[in-house]
């Protein structure tokens, strides 16, 4: 069986009734040290689950040059966050490519931090303080504390970017700087501003105050180091899909807090495990949400050399772009056969094993049947390496799938691999 037609059976018995949903990674810009982070959890819990926090990143400031000899490339910021509140970042779903600005500069990149597309943030007329990307149409939300503007993002290069909505004002005059924005499926921008106001901005025209986050009734004032400095939406969380109101991530640059619209606490999941997450490494200038899958636990092997290591590549969005999961370093001993298998998590099945369950090779850590897909067996390679591509189509968001592999050897014996976890998002 493929891996799409194992969404599409995960698909069904999830139409039977309400999941339970997670968030998925997080990108933090560390302007001052011209860095991006990615993150989730943090590890909670008698397992330490999920891997993290810092799961992954990249300099952003590598000297991307166009033909003309201009440097498309985003500078470190200075002065860094919480005193300024130049730059941002967002990511686009689809491709899983990542967006950064210092404020002048805009530069596309790979999610493995390669320049793919640079420009000058001439649309505005200030500094672009926030950025939000609509994957459903492909358009790039920027704003430079008063107006916001929709761009079509050049395909590569230095091509100059396509001005599809023109600037409009965001919120009302005499408002306070807006510092960070989030695009929210149904149609709308959620931004924060300098004094800690979260609202609702409608595309072309001006939004309102929705709700304050400072004080807030977790976190206290959050770090007290300054204005906010960015926003990201859990697509996962949206009304219809969890259950329950969506949950945002607002953040001061030095801590980011998981809320509800109103202010309150949002529910800690499985890998957004505390409402108060505190920034690794410098305070930050940006924040972005993305729907990569996340890795948990450990794998094993009978004979004790290092198992096999499962992951995933590109955002689990419906509709998606390119998806994966993938398995390496497996004991590349001729005949070894490998299965993935994959399990709908709450309220079908019991969640991530904790502690393991004993058996095939003692390490069983993904959720348990009967809502459990099995694909393959595939043969290992000599590389010791195995990927399964595919795609998820529309009208299958919020549906949480766990999965492991498990690898026959053929000296004999059973590997386990360490767990991956997503939850389908929107674009």
């Amino acid at each position: 069986m493929r891996l799409l037609d194992t969404l599409y059976s995960a698909a069904a018995l999830a139409a039977l009734t309400t999941a339970s949903v997670e968030a998925q990674t997080l990108y933090t810009l560390d302007g001052g040290a011209g860095i991006v982070d990615e993150i989730t959890g943090p590890p909670a819990g008698f397992c330490g689950y999920p891997t993290g926090p810092l799961v992954g990143g990249f300099p952003y400031a590598l000297g991307f040059v166009c033909a003309a000899g201009t440097p498309p490339t985003p500078a470190p910021i200075f002065p860094p966050a919480p005193f300024g509140i130049a730059g941002g970042m967002t990511t686009n779903p689809i491709t899983d490519t990542v967006f950064v600005t210092d404020g002048f500069v805009i530069t596309e990149y790979t999610s493995g931090g390669g320049p793919i597309a640079g420009w000058p943030a001439a649309t505005l007329a200030g500094p672009i303080t926030g950025m939000a990307f609509d994957g459903a149409a492909g358009m790039l939300f920027i704003t430079d504390g008063a107006f916001c503007a929709g761009l079509f993002p050049p395909a590569g290069g230095c091509a100059a970017p396509i001005v599809a909505i023109p600037p409009w004002p965001a919120l009302p005059a005499g408002s306070p700087l807006i510092t960070g924005l989030a695009w929210d499926p149904g149609g709308f921008l959620w931004a924060v501003d300098v004094g800690g106001v979260v609202s609702m901005i409608p595309v072309g025209g001006p939004g309102g105050p929705a709700f304050p986050v400072v004080p807030d009734p977790v976190c206290g004032a959050l770090g007290g180091f300054g204005p906010m400095q960015g926003i990201a939406l859990d697509t996962a969380s949206l009304p219809g899909l969890g259950g329950g109101p969506p949950a945002l991530y607002v953040t001061d640059g030095a801590i980011i807090v998981y809320l509800v619209p109103g202010g309150g606490p949002a529910a800690p999941t499985f890998y957004t495990t505390a409402n108060c997450l505190p920034v690794p490494g410098g305070p930050i200038s940006g924040l972005a949400y993305t729907s990569h899958g996340i890795v948990y636990g450990k794998g094993t092997d009978p004979t004790g050399i290092l198992p096999p290591t499962a992951a995933t590549k590109g955002q689990f969005t419906s509709p998606s772009g390119p998806v994966a999961i993938d398995l390496a370093g497996a004991d590349p001993t001729p005949g070894g056969m490998t299965v993935l298998t994959l399990s709908l998590g709450f309220p079908f099945g019991a969640g991530a094993a904790c502690p393991p369950i004993p058996g095939l090779g003692g390490n069983l850590i993904q959720v348990a049947p009967p809502f459990a897909f099995t694909l393959g067996p595939f043969p290992i390679p000599p590389s010791g390496a195995v990927t399964l591509p595919g795609a998820i189509p529309p009208g299958f968001a919020g549906i949480q799938i766990m999965g492991q592999w498990f690898v026959g050897k053929g000296s004999g014996g059973i590997q386990t691999s360490n767990g991956v976890e997503f939850t389908i998002g929107i674009p």
